[in-house]
């Protein structure tokens, strides 16, 4: 009886000899044999995440079954990403016996937008063999939207505050920064004509006013909902010259 249990993989040759009493030589038994490690496959080649968000943790599972007829282990290979974001994978290793399936948990975080691919290698602990799968996908930005698309104040009169609303919807699944602003509009504030009239010094006339006030120029809207924010105008007496005396447009 000649029993095979190799300890490493590939292709193996041996010679075994057979002495025989009254016989000089040896007869000889060329044995050859094959070690293939445990038979181990992921259930994805790739992860075809499509757009997800930037800053938030997306998770996926990939399944690995033993198909083969002794039990093996899968150990993930830790390294660096190609485009910058955080990848992690849970557990570190799993070992399974024949017919077996289990899971990993693959964790992607990116801070950077943009299309990217990475390799997930993973090493069959019996037989050194890799094994890999690729996740690739588009990272976007949160989306933020207006409920309309501008502000109508109609006839306005010289120096006098009109206030209109707006709301912003964050409908991504996360917390997103904002911040706004009126494109060449002033830095001074304007005159209203109650600060003109009711006060006994008169102010002096910015040389630059600003005609757009905002509420909440800046915040943080939380995902799925929204935030109203107040926008007032207020044309500054100093852009047409009112002669508080006289009330003449000059």
């Amino acid at each position: 009886m000649i029993y095979f249990q190799p300890s490493e993989i590939g292709e193996i040759t041996s010679v075994a000899y057979l002495e025989i009493s009254g016989r000089e030589d040896k007869l000889s038994l060329s044995l050859h044999g094959t070690c293939i490690g445990p038979n181990l496959q992921l259930s994805a080649i790739t992860i075809d995440t499509g757009n997800i968000f930037v800053c938030l943790s997306h998770y996926y599972e990939l399944t690995c079954s033993n198909n083969g007829l002794i039990p093996g282990g899968l150990i993930y290979k830790s390294k660096n990403t190609d485009f910058g974001g955080t990848l992690q994978v849970t557990p570190s290793e799993l070992n399974l016996e024949p017919e077996d399936i289990k899971s990993f948990m693959i964790t992607f975080t990116s801070i950077h937008k943009g299309q990217f691919v990475e390799r997930i290698d993973f090493m069959i602990k019996e037989s050194q063999e890799i094994i890999s799968v690729y996740i690739r996908g588009f990272v976007v930005c949160p989306l933020l939207r207006f409920d309309r698309e501008y502000l109508d104040f109609g006839k306005t009169a010289i120096g006098f505050t009109y206030e209109r609303d707006f709301c912003i919807y964050n409908d991504s699944p996360v917390a997103v920064k904002f911040k706004l602003n009126v494109p060449d509009d002033g830095c001074d504030p304007p005159v209203t004509y109650k600060d003109f009239t009711e006060t006994q010094i008169k102010p002096t006339f910015p040389s630059y006013p600003r005609e757009i006030m905002i509420t909440s120029v800046d915040g943080v809207i939380c995902p799925q909902t929204s935030l109203t924010v107040k926008v007032h105008t207020e044309k500054s007496l100093f852009l047409y010259k009112i002669d508080y005396k006289t009330n003449y447009t000059i």
